[in-house]
């Protein structure tokens, strides 16, 4: 996909991943790592996967063990609502019951790293939850 100049600067500054480097609109696959806040809050190492869109400013994902203050699961289905290049909103979804703080916190921190020669994408966010703030990092190969 080939961009002009000043649509793909448009476009990396809502959408990192908008560049001719990387598929963007590929479904990718990959593995997260463990992280655990507390027993309350953690995502378990498992499977995952990505997609982005680099003309849209969302990214869906899908997490295998995702866990947040201390009763609700939110693994499955989610989809990060970009405000700017780093920060925003994920909605999980399938989340009846579930307060509306838990089931669409922002998200913060935001980066990616794409290796051509590895054909390999990390991508990693901070999930701020009201009671942690969780930190999600993935490894996509094949990207």
């Amino acid at each position: 996909m080939r961009f002009t100049a000043s649509l793909a600067a448009i476009l990396s500054a809502f959408c990192p991943m908008a560049t001719a480097s990387a598929q963007t609109a590929s479904l990718v696959g990959g593995q997260t790592y463990r992280n655990v806040v507390s027993y309350a809050c953690f995502v378990d190492r498992g499977p995952t996967t990505f997609q982005r869109n680099g003309t849209a400013n969302k990214a869906y994902v899908t997490i295998a063990n995702l866990w947040a203050e201390g009763l609700y699961e939110l693994s499955g289905q989610a989809t990060l609502v970009f405000a700017s290049a780093t920060t925003g909103r994920i909605y999980f979804k399938n989340t009846g019951g579930v307060p509306v703080d838990v089931a669409g916190p922002r998200f913060a921190g935001y980066s990616q790293t794409y290796s051509a020669a590895l054909s390999r994408l990390v991508v990693s966010y901070l999930i701020v939850f009201p009671t942690c703030n969780l930190g999600v990092t993935a490894v996509y190969d094949g990207a």
